[in-house]
């Protein structure tokens, strides 16, 4: 409800901003009200307003303030909108509510915040909500401000507070918020892409009045817009097919040793999904980094699943968002240049304020986009222009500069507050590749999707090709490979200070085992056939930046009729030099190899190409019909006209290539069925599996037999020149058994996580059923389970003024250590020292720190425990399980410490106010 709420707080803004959108901006304006009001909030905290939700809602007035003036002067228009576009409306909210009723539903079966790196998220949750001032206070190292970017945390604090819920609930509720941004976000973008085509379809159709067009109702749009959210949000890649053919026996082990994929051997699973725990995590580690390290290339849906809420989580819905921005921006109705921001001023710093969040959201996505918003703006300009031109390019720096002007100072008190990062440059990849069917199992399914939609759209074109398309389409690949092939010349170069300046970061080149550079023939040679992987990501990437730049061409002869299929393929051309770029580059940090880059991204090409992918199943729709198996009917002889013109594909009857093709399909499925299925496996579930792809795959092949016998065939006269058959039916045919395999993998990890229950009816709690206890349990409450004793202790803290430092055992990375000051918003002298170091790039502000924990808890020495005490400003030590386990010889002694807090197997000891340090007792 609150999420509705501040949605509507800026919703006239976003209808304004966004007004060359079909939707103008609606579907997107949670997320653009949510990161305004959050902004301001945290601007007026920085100037020294309190962290309180009193002055959250002193922002939020003032956003409807404003609204309620642009709603007065602008009604006429915005009703007009209302009235047309209702059913939109109604079917964003709907789309909003149900996404995140569904995933807190889920949420409830496992809400802990325990295991994986929730407890840092939970950290960083109450730094922001109880943080006396920003930036907030580190609490697993006393003393310092948080090094992260925290604008997620800060968002999903501000709605706990609206929604009046203690931060144990808002953190599921927070990660079901921002599900459901994502599913409306994404639903918008590809209705936005879909509803122009589909209203000038409208407009021009046989016995359509142009007319009132734009008063119907457009499905279709809104019905790939929400294939466009399964895509992006519940869609996983094509490892799950593999886990549910391991889990019932199928192959040998030499098979799976040949597949490559860690952990992943044949087994006998007792029920019909894989059960061993938790399988699906295998799917987010598939490519090994390097010998021994596999790489980490999470997807949406996985994160759901998971429930860590991560900057790069939390970040979705905005970077969708600015997807938005950039399709608004080529859809203006001039170019783009200096003179667009004098006249909308208010446009430039919104716009400005979004591209920036992003960086302060999660640093990674801001280049990628602002690489889009480049791109976008240099091809509108290029449409309002007879060539390429420095006049062009003049133009568009005038139009870019300012916007990045801006999104960098409004973000000032981020960049320069504390915030520093563990990267130090660019490196390249000097071990092997990815597998090609490693990057197939991965990818695979949105290439199936886009790379026959490139074509298509090329051949559609039916212009010959040029040398220079050739050159454009080509380049981006052959970039990036020459960046790699020349790194020990430029790193060379970079380190002497020449040419290249030394800030761009040109790492050295990872060294080998005798501390000697690999050599870049050395490095040829590493990549073995890996180097198939790497030719097939540059092969895809040139072909999608031949279609774009024949798009281009097309849009500019066309009256921009194609703006659609622009934006289609930037993001799907931008998403294929990612995942290009993190085969060869990686960023460098302590991990040391390409692991974090393949992991940042992948995320992103996995978003561009969901939405980029769902455009492409509307467009690949829109044409197909039902074949007819009735005869044509014959045209009037007298009907010249009538006789000159072909039957339309639904009215061609079924050859004998038709009938062979659908016999095909039924000898594949039986053959699925029982290769695949009843001679391999046991299981109900593979065999339908086995099935399906039997059937897929000869249909495939049939179909594109018939189709090329065709092709080659001598040309009769007297045939009709369509067929019930067709190249985009094949294609169609493929892509459904790609898409449908690729759903396996949410059908049976939901299932796993939350144990086989997630379907099944409420049982009674008689404990016949083992499902009952867990529907007994369902909470979104992430502290519910934790022990009871501790719970009353979190309690008790949190009625404390301030924020006093509590000490605690020092807990290591991915431990329960740290989980009273991340439960109650009280800094610790430290806590996940890994994590602490990564987020700052040194070990430096933790040196000592592990000792004066262990003589705090050990030591007698008064004076010594006494400068430890004034050293962290500690107020408050807890003693708990933990800390018995950890340090035996507990001192404490009654001189310095006073039991405050006192149960059975927790007490908390209060430091003596006569020898409590002047920091402290402030």
């Amino acid at each position: 409800l609150m999420t509705v709420v501040v949605g509507f707080a800026a919703l006239p803004m976003c209808l304004t901003l966004f007004r060359r959108l079909p939707d103008r901006g609606y579907t997107l304006s949670k997320p653009f009200a949510l990161l305004l009001v959050g902004y301001v909030f945290w601007i007026l905290v920085h100037l020294g307003f309190a962290n309180s939700t009193r002055v959250i809602w002193f922002v939020l007035l003032l956003f409807f303030a404003a609204s309620a003036y642009m709603v007065w002067r602008s009604r006429a228009e915005m009703l007009a909108f209302v009235r047309e576009r209702w059913w939109l409306i109604g079917a964003t909210e709907a789309v909003f509510f149900l996404a995140f009723v569904t995933a807190a539903y889920l949420r409830s079966f496992v809400p802990d915040l325990g295991g994986t790196e929730k407890p840092m998220d939970f950290m960083f949750l109450n730094a922001l909500f109880h943080a006396e001032s920003f930036p907030p206070a580190d609490l697993w190292l006393a003393g310092e401000s948080v090094s992260y970017y925290y604008f997620g945390y800060l968002i999903v604090a501000i709605m706990t507070k609206l929604s009046g819920l203690a931060p144990s609930v808002g953190f599921n509720l927070g990660l079901a918020m921002i599900v459901g941004l994502t599913v409306t976000a994404a639903f918008g973008l590809v209705y936005n892409l879909a509803a122009p085509r589909e209203e000038r379809a409208i407009a021009s159709g046989p016995g359509t009045p142009a007319a009132g067009f734009s008063k119907r109702i457009l499905w279709r749009p809104m019905v790939f817009g929400l294939v466009g959210a399964l895509l992006l949000t519940i869609m996983g890649h094509l490892e799950g097919l593999l886990e549910a053919f391991a889990a019932h026996g199928f192959g040998s082990n030499g098979f799976w040793s040949w597949i490559g994929i860690n952990d992943l051997v044949k087994s006998e699973s007792a029920r019909w999904f894989p059960d061993q725990f938790w399988f699906w995590w295998r799917a987010t580690r598939v490519i090994e980094v390097v010998p021994g390290t596999f790489g980490i290339h999470e997807f949406p849906f996985f994160s759901f699943l998971l429930g860590d809420l991560h900057p790069h989580v939390m970040s979705i819905p905005f970077v969708l968002l600015a997807i938005g921005v950039a399709f608004a921006l080529l859809r203006s109705d001039g170019p783009l240049d200096v003179v667009v921001w004098l006249e909308r001023p208010f446009t430039l710093v919104a716009f400005g304020l979004i591209l920036g969040g992003l960086a302060f959201l999660n640093t990674w996505d801001m280049p990628t986009m602002a690489f889009i918003i480049v791109l976008v703006t240099l091809i509108r300009n290029r449409l309002q222009a007879q060539r390429w031109s420095w006049s062009l390019v003049l133009d568009s720096a005038g139009f870019l500069v300012p916007l990045f002007i801006v999104a960098f100072l409004a973000y000032i008190p981020f960049i320069f507050g504390g915030f520093s990062s563990q990267a130090s440059g660019f490196s390249a990849a000097a071990g092997a590749g990815t597998r090609l069917l490693h990057t197939f199992l991965l990818w695979g399914v949105f290439a199936v999707i886009v790379l026959p939609y490139a074509i298509w759209r090329l051949a559609k074109s039916a212009q010959p090709l040029t040398r220079q398309a050739v050159l454009w389409s080509t380049t981006p690949f052959l970039a990036v490979l020459a960046l790699w092939l020349s790194w020990d010349a430029l790193h060379f170069v970079s380190s002497a200070g020449g040419i290249i300046p030394d800030a761009f970061g040109l790492n050295e080149i990872a060294r080998n085992s005798d501390g000697e550079t690999i050599q870049v023939w050395t490095r040829i040679g590493n990549r073995g056939w890996t180097w198939l992987s790497t030719l097939a990501i540059g092969g895809a990437l040139s072909l999608l930046s031949l279609a774009l730049v024949r798009e281009i061409d097309a849009a500019r002869r066309s009256a921009e009729e194609n703006l659609s299929h622009i934006m289609a393929l930037a993001l799907s051309a931008t998403a294929a030099l990612l995942i290009l770029g993190a085969e060869l580059i990686f960023i460098q940090d302590q991990f040391n190899s390409r692991m974090n880059t393949v992991f940042k991204l992948y995320y992103q090409a996995w978003l561009f190409l969901s939405i980029a992918g769902a455009f492409v199943l509307y467009e690949l729709a829109g044409s197909l019909k039902l074949p007819s198996l009735a005869r044509p009917r014959a045209a009037p002889a007298s009907d010249s006209a009538s006789t000159s013109e072909p039957a339309s594909t639904s009215e061609q009857p079924w050859a004998l290539g038709e009938y062979g093709v659908m016999l095909a399909t039924l000898i594949g499925a039986i053959t699925g069925l029982f290769v695949l299925g009843v001679q391999m496996t046991s299981s109900l579930f593979t065999q339908i599996i086995g099935a399906g792809i039997g059937a897929g795959l000869f249909f495939v092949a049939s179909g594109a037999a018939v189709l090329i016998a065709r092709t080659l065939a001598p040309a009769n006269p007297g045939s009709a020149s369509k067929t019930s058959l067709s190249w985009r039916a094949v294609w169609a045919g493929g892509a459904i058994v790609i898409v449908a395999a690729a759903f396996i993998y949410p059908l049976t990890a939901t299932w796993n996580r939350t144990e086989g229950c997630v379907a099944r009816p409420v049982p009674l709690v008689d404990g016949s059923d083992a499902c009952a206890q867990i529907y007994a349990n369902r909470t979104l409450d992430g502290l519910a389970r934790i022990d009871p004793e501790e719970r009353e202790a979190i309690e008790w803290l949190l009625d404390l003024q301030g924020q006093p430092v509590i000490a605690e055992a020092l807990g290591g990375d991915y431990t329960e250590g740290g989980r009273v000051s991340a439960s109650t918003g009280l800094p610790s002298p430290l806590q996940w020292p890994g994590h602490e170091a990564q987020w700052r790039g040194t070990y430096v502000p933790q040196d000592g720190r592990p000792q004066d924990l262990e003589v705090l808890y050990t030591s007698s020495d008064t004076a010594q425990l006494r400068e430890i005490i004034e050293r962290y400003s500690i107020a408050y030590v807890y003693l708990g399980q933990r800390e018995r386990e950890q340090y035996s010889n507990v001192a404490l002694p009654v001189e310095l410490f006073e039991p405050a807090f006192e149960r059975s197997m927790v007490t908390i000891y209060r430091v003596r106010q006569e020898f409590l340090g002047e920091a402290a007792r402030e």
